[in-house]
């Protein structure tokens, strides 16, 4: 599932989705360079989707291939 990623500090961070996802669940944001292992917090409706509260558990970095 596509995100939007609205805010990140050390610990967490919000994201926006087109569907929910129930507290508790635990989900894993993929970027470039890195992936984070969270868990969901909570979610709030909004206009146009889902927002999502996630506690970062760990930060992966993507090994390079060769």
């Amino acid at each position: 599932m596509f995100c939007s990623i609205l805010d990140v500090s050390q610990h967490g961070m919000r994201v926006r989705t087109a569907r929910p996802l129930t507290a508790g669940t635990q989900v894993r944001v993929t970027l470039r360079e890195m992936s984070a292992i969270a868990r969901v917090c909570y979610c709030n409706r909004v206009n146009d989707g889902f927002d999502h509260g996630l506690h970062i558990q760990e930060f992966r970095e993507k090994i390079a291939s060769s």
